[in-house]
């Protein structure tokens, strides 16, 4: 039972919005000043200093073009590497001539389970009880 004059619970979930909240556009269409999301693949990414702070910025490119994606004070994203797909959102800006989002909202896509040629090298089993390497392990 509620007391008089209490507030509800908010409801379970999330708070924000769905995200991507605006439709992806094609990178080559993105022109400064304007919040969009955007979705490539991460083609290169470089540490640097910004004025004396440290920074990194990933090149994200699709069909239609390519822009920067920079993150002030890391040197490094984990996960964000060269052909991994990525997801970000924010405000187009301009940096020498190429379109940056600056700090974006960013998803990575899952990474590949393996490569087309076949799984990769297989984990070593564990000896079984009666092998001699057991025997001459206990």
């Amino acid at each position: 039972m509620t007391e008089p004059g209490a507030r509800p619970c908010r409801p379970a979930g999330p708070v924000r919005p769905a995200w991507p909240t605006w439709p992806v556009r094609p990178i080559g269409q993105v022109r400064p000043q304007e919040r969009v999301v955007v979705r490539g693949e991460i083609r290169s990414s470089t540490a640097m200093a910004l004025r004396g702070c440290p920074a990194c910025r990933y090149t994200l490119a699709d069909d239609t073009g390519e822009l920067d994606l920079m993150f002030l004070g890391r040197v490094e994203i984990l996960g964000m590497e060269k052909g991994r797909r990525c997801t970000a959102e924010g405000t187009a800006a301009s940096r020498d001539d190429r379109i940056v989002l600056w700090n974006p909202r960013y998803e990575l896509e899952p990474a590949a389970e393996q490569d087309s040629d076949g799984p990769g090298p297989a984990a070593p089993r564990p000896a079984e009880p009666d092998s001699p390497t057991a025997a001459a392990s206990g």
